[in-house]
C-alpha cells in the first residue's frame, strides 16, 4: 500500500505473524543490547582499576621513595588527571544501571568504585593542591626526615 504522506508508515501485511512476535524479539534484542553495554562498562572499570594499580606502583617507586623530578610530577600530574576523569565518567555510566545486584555479581559495586575515585580525589590534592607555604615546608621537612636526610641543606 503506497502514501503520499512520508511521515505516515507504510502498512504491511506480515503473513499470518503476530506483531507481538516481533516486538517479542525486539525487546529480546535490546535486553542483550543493555547487558552487553553494562559488562561493557563494568569491564572498563575493572581495566581502570588495574591503571589505577599500576599508578600506585610507580608513584611509590617514582613520587615516595625517592625526590620526584619536575617531568615525574608533570606525568603524575597527568595520569592522575586521566584517571579521575574516566573513573568519574564510568561511575556515572555503571550508576544508572538500575539492576545493581547484577552489577555486583560482575564485580562492581558502587560503594568501592567511590572509594577509589576519593583516595585519588585525596591524591590529587596531596601533590597537586595548593597549600599553605607554611604547610608545604612543614610537609617537606617530614620527608627529608623520614628520608633520612639531613635538615640542613
Amino acid at each position: 500500500m503506497k502514501t503520499d504522506n512520508p511521515n505516515q508508515q507504510m502498512e504491511m501485511p506480515l503473513d499470518g505473524v503476530s506483531a507481538n512476535h516481533w516486538d517479542w524479539v525486539h525487546r529480546l534484542i535490546k535486553d542483550v543490547e543493555d547487558q552487553e553495554q553494562r559488562e561493557h562498562l563494568i569491564g572498563l572499570w575493572a581495566q581502570w582499576k588495574m591503571a589505577s594499580r599500576q599508578f600506585r606502583h610507580v608513584e611509590f617507586s617514582v613520587m615516595r621513595k625517592g625526590r620526584p623530578a619536575a617531568a615525574d610530577l608533570a606525568f603524575h600530574r597527568s595520569c592522575l588527571s586521566g584517571l579521575l576523569s574516566i573513573g568519574d565518567f564510568l561511575l556515572m555510566g555503571i550508576s544508572g544501571i538500575t539492576n545493581q545486584e547484577e552489577c555486583k555479581k560482575l564485580g562492581f559495586d558502587r560503594n568501592d568504585a567511590a572509594a577509589a575515585l576519593v583516595a585519588l580525589r585525596h591524591n590529587w590534592e596531596e601533590w597537586h593542591g595548593f597549600t599553605h607555604p607554611e604547610r608545604m615546608a612543614e610537609i617537606e621537612k617530614r620527608i627529608a626526615s623520614l628520608n633520612g636526610q639531613s635538615e640542613a641543606h
